[in-house]
């Protein structure tokens, strides 16, 4: 089951539940795979008619790669078995809190569950991360 505070999401396909999550690491292979660094790939994400089939692949690939290790056209057939809006939700909301602190992501998950407007998540990367 997804860590909602750890920045981790779920979404079911095939009949599987998966579990998102973009750590260090997976932020890394994200930007190696699309060319862009994170923070051009969160102005691309805010921008739909940006998204590609390939950059939505390679950003759930990503994001799937901590729990499960799958590959590239792995991760396309795990999407091509769900809901592409529950697994975009997913990938979209993690890849968003990956940025956030714990403290941020209650926050965000409180007001969620109380009906409040949604805080966006921060534009700039945290301190100490590294990601310029």
């Amino acid at each position: 089951m997804a860590n909602k505070v750890k920045g981790q999401r779920s979404f079911v396909a095939g009949g599987q539940t998966y579990t998102v999550h973009f750590d260090f690491n997976a932020l890394a292979e994200l930007e190696e795979a699309t060319g862009l660094t994170v923070p051009k790939i969160s102005e691309q994400m805010q921008d739909t008619s940006r998204i590609s089939i390939k950059f939505m692949r390679a950003l759930a690939w990503a994001g799937l790669l901590k729990h499960h290790g799958l590959s590239l056209t792995e991760a396309g057939e795990v999407m091509s078995q769900g809901d592409m809006n529950e697994i975009f939700m997913a990938v979209g909301e993690a890849f968003a809190t990956s940025m956030m602190t714990e403290e941020q992501i209650r926050e965000l998950e409180a007001q969620k569950k109380t009906g409040q407007k949604k805080v966006a998540p921060p534009t700039e990367p945290m301190s100490g991360t590294g990601i310029k």
